[in-house]
């Protein structure tokens, strides 16, 4: 490509400067290398040289978008990498670090800023931990219940499955362990804990032992009456996520506060097994 002279031409030190827009008047942009220029001088009486310029070798650079994928949701224990790994680039993600990839672990948005030869690139995506930790109750009259609503059910006895019981209870007829496998609308899976049914008509989880918690419910203080000192007390909130984990050595360890109103699970764990209660905390 030819470019033409444009006016006024500069003369520092003796010497012509030819003044030209180099995006303009060669065509080029971020994405083009130009191997070099050919310059030719053409001759005009009384007047300054004039230039005719050709780009030599000019190829395009190959640009890539950077791409995190599309918002999602991943089981909890899956984990998921968003990669934006770009040959000879820099990167920033929403935490300041500068690799190429980064490793989710909680639920949030992310983002990378990418930059390359082209310029900076820029991608978000949302991320979504599905946590399942179902936790089941003796609800009363041989029932056992699934205490938060899934998307499948599936009960098992003696760590066989149990055709046909795929509903949030299970009505046992027989002495043995239970426990209830169940999955969400994105297939995330969980067990349960296991209650043991010793005699029918009475169901016990893992330890006989006599335990209740009051006021039930409370305002977020409330303590554990057992016939015997648990080993050791977790509290679990409606979706599984453990809240409280206390070692405990005297009664004064079975006084309990919770700021967050809800509905809450006790795990006490005994020499012989554990005992679970429901707590509402308004």
């Amino acid at each position: 490509m030819e470019i033409s002279a444009k006016s006024p031409f500069f003369f520092p030190d003796d010497r012509y400067v030819l003044p030209l827009d180099f995006d303009t008047d060669f065509g080029l942009d971020v994405i083009d290398i130009v191997t070099g220029i050919e310059i030719v001088f053409l001759t005009t009486g009384g007047n300054p040289d004039l230039a005719g310029a050709y780009i030599i070798g000019g190829t395009p650079i190959a640009c890539d978008t950077i791409d995190l994928g599309n918002d999602t949701t991943v089981c909890n224990g899956q984990g998921l990498v968003l990669d934006a790994t770009y040959p000879e680039a820099t990167y920033l993600w929403q935490d300041a670090s500068s690799g190429p990839s980064f490793h989710v672990t909680e639920s949030g948005q992310y983002w990378v800023s990418v930059t390359t030869d082209c310029g900076v690139v820029t991608d978000t995506v949302n991320v979504t931990i599905a946590d399942v930790y179902p936790s089941i109750i003796d609800a009363g009259g041989n029932v056992l219940e699934c205490t938060d609503p899934f998307y499948t059910y599936q009960w098992y006895y003696n760590d066989v499955l149990i055709p046909g019981a795929t509903d949030q209870s299970y009505t046992v007829s027989a002495i043995g362990t239970y426990y209830v496998e169940v999955s969400d609308t994105n297939e995330c899976e969980g067990i349960s804990n296991a209650i043991v049914v010793d005699v029918l008509t009475r169901l016990s989880e893992l330890s006989p032992h006599y335990m209740t918690v009051y006021p039930n419910p409370n305002l977020g203080s409330f303590k554990l009456s057992t016939t015997v000192l648990p080993n050791h007390v977790w509290v679990y909130n409606s979706v599984g996520q453990m809240v409280l984990n206390r070692i405990t050595i005297d009664k004064n360890d079975l006084i309990f506060n919770l700021s967050v109103a809800g509905v809450y699970f006790i795990h006490a764990q005994f020499d012989d097994g554990f005992a679970v209660r429901k707590l509402i905390v308004r």
